[in-house]
C-alpha cells in the first residue's frame, strides 16, 4: 500500500513562488495580511479573507509571533496562514486557522523552532507541515478535520519532537467521498524524531511513516482509525507505551523493510487486527521482516484478543507473514501499576503523555518513559 500523492508537488512548489514584496511588521507595527514579520509581535485583532499565498511569513530568526487567540482565516484554497521561511529559534503560538487555507502551517527549512499551542481546522492538505526543518518542537496543538495530513515531515526534517496534540479526523461519507488520511506523516530519510502522547482519531492511518530510522512512538492514543499506525522502511525504532485502540483495519502494521525495533508496553485493545508484520523483498526474494522484538526482555504488550491466538497461552504471534512474536504478553495485574496518563503541558512535555479515559499500565519493570534521542 503507497501512501504518496502527486500532490507533494503542489506543496513543494509553494516554495518557490515569486511575489511582490511584503511589508514589515512587528513590535509595534501591527501585521496585516501578507505581511512579513522581522520582530516579535503580539497580534490585537484577526486576519481575514487574505488572498495571498501566505497570509503571515516569518523571514527573521528568534521571533515569536503570538496570536493571542486571534484567528487567521477564510484563505482562496490554495495558500498557507504561517510561513517560516527558513528561520531559527522562532515560535508561533496561540494562533486559530480556518477554513480555505490550504496549509495551516508551514516550516520550511531552519531549526529549532516552537509550534504551541495552535488550533487548525479544516485544512486543505496540512495543519503543520515541515520540509528540510530540524529539531522543531510541535506541542499541544489541536487539528481538526484535515483532508490529507495534519502534521507532516517530509525530507530533511529530522531530531523533531511532536508531543501532546489533539488531531481529530473526519471519515468518508456519502456527503463528503474525501476521508482525513494521514494523523502524523513522515516521509523518506527522516531519523531521529520523537512522537510523543498525542490524540489522534478518525483518521485513515492514525501515524504513518514511509523511510525513518531511530524514532521513538511513545504514549500515543491511536483509537477510532482504520490503521492505528501503518510502518514501512522503519527501522530502529522504539515503540512503547501506546494505546492502539478499536482501530477497525489494524492496530500496529509492519510492512516491508522494518527492521531492528522494539515494541513493548503498549496496549492492544479492540482492534480488528491488533498488529501484522509483513515482509521484506531481497534481489526478488521474499524474506521476513528480520530482528523485531515484541517485548524487551522484561516486558511484553498487552494484547485483549490473547486467547484467541495462536500461541495462547505462552506467547502471542503477530499476525502475517514476518516471524513476530510477543514472549511475554498480558503482564499479571500484579506486576503493572494502572493509572490514567497527566496531561501535557511545557512544564512536563518530557514525562509525561497526553490525558486519556483508558488507564495505561505500568510496569515495575518496564524501562522509564523519559525520552532522549540517542
Amino acid at each position: 500500500m503507497a501512501f504518496k500523492f502527486q500532490i507533494f508537488a503542489v506543496l513543494i512548489a509553494l516554495f518557490f513562488i515569486t511575489s511582490v514584496k511584503a511589508a514589515e511588521c512587528g513590535g509595534a507595527v501591527q501585521c496585516q495580511c501578507g505581511d512579513s514579520i522581522i520582530s516579535s509581535t503580539i497580534l490585537d485583532h484577526d486576519i481575514l479573507d487574505c488572498n495571498v499565498y501566505y497570509a503571515l511569513t516569518i523571514n527573521a530568526n528568534n521571533v515569536a509571533l503570538d496570536c493571542n487567540g486571534h484567528t487567521i482565516a477564510h484563505g482562496w484554497g490554495q495558500n498557507t496562514a504561517i510561513f517560516l521561511n527558513n528561520t531559527n529559534s522562532s515560535t508561533v503560538k496561540n494562533c486559530n486557522i480556518g477554513e480555505k487555507y490550504d496549509n495551516g502551517i508551514v516550516l520550511g527549512g531552519g531549526w529549532n523552532n516552537r509550534i504551541e499551542g495552535n488550533t487548525v481546522i479544516n485544512p486543505l492538505m496540512a495543519g503543520i507541515w515541515a520540509h528540510g526543518s530540524r529539531g522543531n518542537t510541535i506541542l499541544a496543538n489541536t487539528i481538526w478535520e484535515f483532508r490529507q495530513y495534519a502534521i507532516a515531515l517530509f525530507p530533511g526534517s529530522s531530531s523533531n519532537i511532536i508531543q501532546g496534540n489533539t488531531i481529530m479526523g473526519k471519515p468518508a461519507t456519502l456527503e463528503n467521498p474525501y476521508p482525513s488520511f494521514f494523523g502524523i506523516f513522515m516521509d523518506s530519510g527522516v531519523g531521529y524524531n520523537q512522537i510523543i502522547g498525542n490524540s489522534i482519531e478518525r483518521s485513515h492511518v492514525g501515524i504513518n511513516v514511509f523511510g525513518g530510522s531511530f524514532i521513538t512512538i511513545n504514549g500515543n492514543t491511536l483509537q477510532n482509525n482504520e490503521y492505528g499506525t501503518y510502518l514501512s522502511h522503519f527501522n530502529d525504532g522504539k515503540i512503547s507505551d501506546n494505546k492502539f485502540i478499536g482501530n477497525t483495519i489494524s492496530g500496529l502494521d509492519f510492512e516491508m523493510y522494518t527492521e531492528r525495533n522494539v515494541i513493548w508496553n503498549n496496549i492492544f485493545q479492540s482492534n480488528k487486527r491488533s498488529a501484522f508484520e509483513g515482509i521484506v523483498i531481497q534481489s526478488g526474494i521474499f524474506a521476513y521482516n528480520i530482528a523485531n522484538k515484541w517485548d524487551n526482555g522484561l516486558v511484553g504488550n498487552y494484547w485483549s484478543d490473547f486467547s484467541a491466538n495462536s500461541g495462547y497461552p505462552a506467547k502471542y504471534v503477530i499476525s502475517g507473514p514476518g516471524d513476530g512474536v510477543d514472549n511475554l504478553p498480558n503482564k499479571k495485574t500484579s506486576d503493572c501499576i494502572y493509572s490514567s496518563a497527566t496531561a501535557v503541558s511545557s512544564t512536563n512535555v518530557k514525562t509525561n503523555a497526553i490525558a486519556s479515559p483508558y488507564p495505561k499500565p505500568i510496569c515495575k519493570l518496564a524501562i522509564s518513559n523519559i525520552i532522549a534521542i540517542e
